[in-house]
């Protein structure tokens, strides 16, 4: 397999709407990894599904409520670094390029905010712990090895999430950086 140095996010800067439509790129994880020297590739599956339950809380909806998946399994020079989920509610995804594979310069959010619902504000929950079997099989990793779980929401000015993303990196794979003004 390909060796690559380990990948530096850049999570509060990441999702600037500048920052994830640089060089055309299709959203943050590619426009970073170009800025990494590195060749991203992603895989995406597109589906309608009930909103697990930590999603439908998240979202304010009602459980069993279907929602618009956006799976991806995402590569570096070829090497698996990041499998990702977003859910995002049919009152707003149902019809529009949220719904194909390919959203477009800057990804999903720079759709959402084509759509009225721009994202104000995002939100990310870091865990660490061992890979489910999936996750390590699409990763190609270890039981053994630990990855980081981020569980991001974005949410607009009038406070609604208007989409959640459930991120798995290889903890081996990644450095989070964290930078911002101290006023």
């Amino acid at each position: 397999m390909n060796e690559i140095p380990v990948i530096r996010r850049n999570t509060a800067g990441r999702q600037q709407r500048t920052v994830r439509e640089s060089g055309e790129a299709r959203g943050a994880f590619e426009a970073e990894l170009k800025a990494n020297g590195l060749v991203p590739a992603t895989t995406v599956t597109i589906a309608r599904m009930s909103a697990p339950t930590q999603v439908a809380a998240l979202l304010d909806i009602p459980e069993g409520t279907e929602v618009l998946s956006r799976s991806r399994v995402m590569t570096a020079n070829d090497v698996p670094v990041q499998v990702a989920t977003s859910y995002l509610p049919l009152d707003i995804a149902e019809g529009t390029a949220l719904e194909q594979k390919d959203t477009g310069p800057g990804g999903s959010y720079s759709r959402l905010a084509d759509l009225g619902h721009a994202p104000a504000e995002f939100t990310e929950l870091v865990r660490v712990r061992a890979p489910e079997a999936e996750e390590a099989q699409a990763l190609k990793m270890e039981l053994e090895q630990r990855v980081f779980t981020i569980t991001r929401t974005a949410r607009t000015a009038s406070g609604r999430i208007v989409e959640v993303n459930v991120i798995t990196l290889p903890a081996h794979q990644w450095e989070l950086s964290f930078t911002w003004p101290a006023e």
